[in-house]
């Protein structure tokens, strides 16, 4: 009696139980004679109902009680779309165009939040700051306690492409403390992604000509894909310019611009080698490189979980991984 008490009156029983109710009530309705008799009339206000129903009682009983964050509105408006899209027949509704309007509701509403909460990410990065080896990892950090660690990585994966490719080519602050490893000009890699970013210009413009004789959108939907990746590469060099692999007292800071980072005690760090040990690659390794073959090879005693771009996980217990100056790293980190 005491647990259904509970579960009734607190925001997220009440938002369970009125959801319930709505979801109840659109199978009921689509089970009626009156709506086999017109569903094309029908149809339309029972998906209104799906995907404006949940997000509104999200809104009344979750994020204006504050028991939830206003990110909860945008799975609640995907799980409408997409029980609208299963339970109402295409015939009666075709809802196979909403996926872009589900991505664009979704991020709109995560650049809303930031927007709101811009002031306490900024309070937040300056309190953390002293406590990383590196600003982003602060940066990160504080727009973990805003949105949760997964969604916050995905969000500083596309915000720093931009970021650095803009703001990137100031002059590099170095790390709070520890033992800096440059990993991006080895291999004349600059060079390389400067050559290919001409390529990738004059591509993009003879494809957007061609393919606009056919169809002017696609033509600049490419444009933009494009346009996207080549932004993406540069805020990745960059990006590790200011990031640098760092070794400190305790730790191995392992970044590789936008693609992999991971905090590896260095007592977890078994043998480091010049050439693939062996099990590398029946187990399984992560190539930390930019371009070329690796320098080094890192085998830990356990396995260590990486992050990549946009939420991207892999674990392993191999890293294949290059730097700019091997030697020094191997002294520093054999210290």
């Amino acid at each position: 009696m005491n647990a259904r008490r509970v579960l009734s009156w607190t925001p997220q029983g009440a938002f369970l139980v009125s959801a319930g109710l709505l979801l109840t009530a659109a199978l009921l309705i689509l089970r009626l004679p009156g709506y086999a008799a017109s569903p094309q009339a029908l149809a339309p206000a029972l998906a209104i109902d799906l995907i404006v129903g949940l997000p509104l009682l999200g809104y009344l009983f979750l994020v204006r009680t504050g028991a939830a964050d206003i990110l909860v509105l945008a799975p609640l408006l995907v799980l409408g779309i997409v029980l609208a899209e299963w339970w109402i027949p295409d015939a009666h509704l075709d809802l196979s165009g909403w996926g872009t309007s589900i991505a664009l509701v979704a991020e709109g509403l995560v650049v809303t939040t930031l927007l709101l909460r811009a002031r306490a990410i900024r309070r937040d990065y300056r309190r953390m700051l002293p406590d990383h080896v590196l600003p982003r990892d602060a940066f990160r950090a504080a727009l973990a306690n805003i949105l949760g660690g997964r969604l916050a990585t995905v969000v500083a994966s596309e915000f720093g492409a931009f970021w650095y490719a803009t703001a990137g080519w100031r002059r590099p602050r170095g790390p709070a403390r520890g033992h800096a490893f440059s990993v991006h000009t080895r291999n004349g890699y600059p060079a390389l992604l400067g050559a290919l970013m001409m390529a990738v210009v004059a591509e993009t413009v003879a494809v957007h000509l061609v393919v606009s004789r056919w169809s002017a959108g696609v033509a600049w939907i490419l444009t933009a894909l494009s346009v996207y990746s080549g932004i993406w590469l540069l805020g990745d060099l960059l990006a590790a310019r200011h990031n640098p692999t760092v070794v400190t007292d305790d730790d191995l800071h392992l970044r590789l611009g936008l693609r992999w980072q991971a905090d590896i005690p260095r007592s977890h760090i078994r043998a480091v080698s010049g050439a693939e040990p062996d099990g590398a690659a029946e187990e399984g390794s992560v190539r930390a490189i930019f371009w070329g073959d690796p320098d080094l090879w890192i085998e830990l005693t356990e396995p260590v979980v990486l992050e990549g771009p946009y939420g991207l996980r892999r674990t392993t217990r191999w890293i294949a991984l290059g730097v700019d100056d091997p030697e020094r790293f191997r002294e520093v980190l054999a210290a």
